[in-house]
């Protein structure tokens, strides 16, 4: 929603009851993956991608 909808982490906190460190944690593991990273933590679901993704 964020990288693909260009919609706000506020936003996205709003409309999906997710908690916004969650949130950006989830962006910015998904664009590290995205470039062939490993990002921070483990590898994000493929839920997690839908949601960063949608």
């Amino acid at each position: 929603m964020v990288v693909d909808q260009g919609l706000s982490i506020t936003q996205v906190v709003k409309d999906t009851n997710v908690g916004r460190t969650a949130v950006s944690r989830w962006i910015e593991q998904y664009r590290a993956e995205q470039l062939g990273q490993t990002g921070i933590g483990k590898p994000i679901t493929a839920e997690q991608q839908r949601a960063c993704a949608n």
